[in-house]
């Protein structure tokens, strides 16, 4: 088995308030953006990958689950 790592990213951090910029994103939608944009920084054939490897710090609500396969599908 070979294994490719293509980057290491992390999404902005924020603390969570009603006035925040980013108050309206999901976990999984800040997740996906981050894997379109590595998509198209090195111009990935998706259809290659067979995992993704995700960490996150607060396992949560919407990032409790496989919050990497969510945002690989979505």
């Amino acid at each position: 088995m070979e294994a490719y790592i293509y980057d290491a990213v992390r999404t902005v951090r924020g603390k969570g308030n009603k006035k925040g910029s980013l108050m309206g994103v999901t976990p999984v939608e800040l997740a996906t953006q981050v894997l379109i944009a590595l998509r198209e920084k090195h111009d990935l054939k998706t259809e290659l990958v067979e995992d993704v490897i995700l960490g996150c710090v607060g396992q949560v609500k919407d990032q409790g689950a496989n919050i990497a396969k969510t945002a690989a599908q979505h």
